[in-house]
């Protein structure tokens, strides 16, 4: 069983043994009744190894990260894929695994690509059952993350990447699917959203081709130069892709001797571009 969507105990010591053991093989063909019991047991071993990776680079054990991320790399190269209870259509589908969800140049700066990307997923999701979308958008996930890693073990760039911000962009895409359609605890069935409407309404978004510094600095300084009124941050997420992390670069702070807002988190470390828009001259004192 899991609790909340996390992984267990089980997987827990699961992951430990497969760090300290030489040879994965058989350490996976000891639990191999579980796997044959278990279709998503891949997928929660996966799991678990991105949490207890997340949980020690917060910790500053930056070495543990790092053999856990190797660890999520052989353990994908040794499952080909995870055999989640997925179609043969989605996992035998190599431009899909290879392109899409690989080192897909242009993904983060060219419209055309960027739609080609969202229409596959469209697709994919409306090609298999209901119950497996969710399932499908953590391989995604899961794929985007596996890829990346290989990407970086020769990539000297960094940030500056294409490529590299092509699967932030895509990530992030991914990850607000999931976020959307991870079913609330409280929430009306009448009232829920198809995986396809979630998909058509994220698409519908406006697209921001910038970074998410960068739209927040834009409407700072269009409140500030007197073009809107005061906005929310959820409608802004709503209306924008590429805007999960916004609110934590809108988070005020008021000067004491000015009484203005500031916006600590936006501007340290961040070369501002919006600082030439003109005042609106109608704007009212």
């Amino acid at each position: 069983m899991e609790n909340n969507g996390l992984p267990n105990q089980k997987y827990l010591n699961l992951v430990e043994r497969l760090v300290n053991s030489p040879n994965i093989e058989d350490v996976i063909e000891s639990v191999s009744q579980e796997i044959s019991e278990n279709p998503n047991f891949y997928l929660f071993l996966f799991k678990t190894v991105e949490l207890l990776r997340a949980n020690e680079a917060s910790k500053g054990n930056q070495n543990v990260a790092d053999l856990l991320n190797e660890l999520k790399v052989k353990l994908y190269d040794y499952n080909e894929g995870i055999p989640l209870d997925l179609p043969k259509s989605i996992l035998a589908d190599k431009n899909l695994k290879t392109m899409y969800l690989g080192d897909y140049g242009g993904v983060a700066h060219v419209s055309e690509k960027w739609d080609a990307f969202q229409t596959v997923i469209g697709e994919k999701v409306n090609s298999i059952p209901q119950k497996s979308v969710l399932l499908f958008l953590y391989w995604c996930e899961l794929m985007l993350e596996v890829n990346l890693v290989r990407h970086n073990q020769h990539c000297k760039k960094g940030s500056d990447c294409g490529v590299n911000q092509g699967y932030d962009r895509r990530n992030q895409y991914i990850l607000r699917l999931i976020e959307e359609m991870t079913p609330q605890p409280v929430q009306d069935k009448s009232q829920s959203a198809s995986a396809i409407d979630i998909v058509n309404k994220s698409r519908n978004k406006i697209q921001w081709l910038g970074t998410q510094k960068e739209l927040a600095e834009l409407f700072v300084e269009l409140k500030k130069k007197g073009w809107i009124e005061k906005f929310e941050n959820e409608t802004i997420q709503d209306c924008f892709t590429e805007s999960n992390s916004l609110p934590q670069y809108l988070k005020p702070s008021t000067n004491r001797k000015t009484k203005e807002d500031t916006f600590d988190n936006l501007y340290t470390g961040y070369t501002p571009l919006f600082y030439a828009i003109k005042e609106n001259p109608k704007r009212r004192k």
